[in-house]
This record gives C-alpha cells, structure tokens and sequence, in this order.
C-alpha cells in the first residue's frame, strides 16, 4: 500500500490524483491532504479519504474545516498558517517510511512543452530524504480536464519520464545549503 501525501488538493491536479487513487483503494492510502483556502472541497476530500492530516494556508479556512469536521465524527487532524511547512514534514514522514510521493513542482497543471518555474518544495525533500527526483512529464491533460471543468472527458495522454536527478549534496558537517537545493 502506498502512502500519499497531496499538495493543493483542491487544485485541477490535485482532484485528477485523488480520482485516480480513489479508482485503486487497495493500492493507495492518503495520510496529508493541503490546500489553500478552499476549505468546502478539502472537507469533502477529507471525509472521502479519511487522511491523517489536513493543512491549509488560509487561517479562517482552517477553522471552518476543524469543526466542520468534528461535527462528522473525523479524526483527520487540521493544522493552519503553516501549509508549507507542515505538508513538507509530511512528504519527508512519507518518503522516510518507505513510500512513493507524488509532488506537482510547478504548482498547477501547465500547457505546452515548457516546464514553468517550480517551487523548490520538491528539492527541499529530495535533500532532507536523500531520495531522487524522477521528473515527469503528463502531455494531453489539458484536453482531458480543461480549467474549471469539474468532470474528466476521454482523452489521449502522453507520460514521458525522464532520467533520475540525484537529491543534493551534503556539506561535510551533514546539511544541504540552500544554494544546492535552490539550484536543483
């Protein structure tokens, strides 16, 4: 079983992920669901996949998906203010005990052949785990679920995985500089 950890779950990419582990229960679990301030979808996604923690960025969100939550009965556990800092904790608990992550650098689903800047989340795992990154490419999905469309339409896509790219140097004293992880 596979643990999962989604950053910006309610998100076009984040939802497309969690169709895709819903379809295959017995091979995914979701342990940490993050999301920005769309506390209505998170608690659905929270009820659905039942994951050990829930972090959003936006405070007043967070409260409303607190009790909302205890209302239903969850034990899912809602931190806020600290989505970054809390969701990489969680990416790092995932890849230490063994586990696949799935992360989406650029923050949201691009079109075309260029990669956009990506957020350094993905690299700051790769030094704190010493895990690659395996760098893949989904081309099609924009035809598959165009912006703001809130069903998946039959399409053709095309997966490309490119080669390893080894997580980042340590320094001698056992830490990876920032620099490093920037430069990943």
């Amino acid at each position: 079983m596979k643990r999962v950890a989604i950053l910006g779950s309610t998100g076009s990419v984040g939802t497309s992920t969690l169709d895709v582990i819903a379809r295959h229960p017995d091979r995914f679990t979701v342990t940490a669901l993050a999301a920005g301030k769309n506390d209505r979808l998170l608690l659905e996604q929270c009820l659905a996949f039942k994951p050990d923690h829930a972090v959003m960025a936006d405070a007043a969100a967070a409260g409303r998906l607190r009790e909302a939550l205890k209302a239903k009965g969850s034990r899912t556990q809602v931190h806020q203010g600290s989505a970054d800092r809390d969701a990489l904790k969680a990416c790092t608990d995932i890849v230490n005990g063994g586990s696949t992550l799935v992360m989406f650098p650029e923050g949201t689903r691009q079109s075309g052949p260029v990669v956009q800047e990506m957020f350094d989340g993905t690299a700051y795992v790769a030094a704190k785990t010493d895990a690659p990154i395996i760098p893949m490419g989904i081309g099609g999905s924009e035809a598959m679920m165009p912006k703001g469309a809130k069903l998946l339409k039959p399409s053709k896509l095309v997966l490309i995985v490119g080669d390893a790219i080894p997580p980042p140097a340590r320094t001698e004293s056992g830490r990876t500089p920032r620099s490093a992880v920037a430069a990943l």
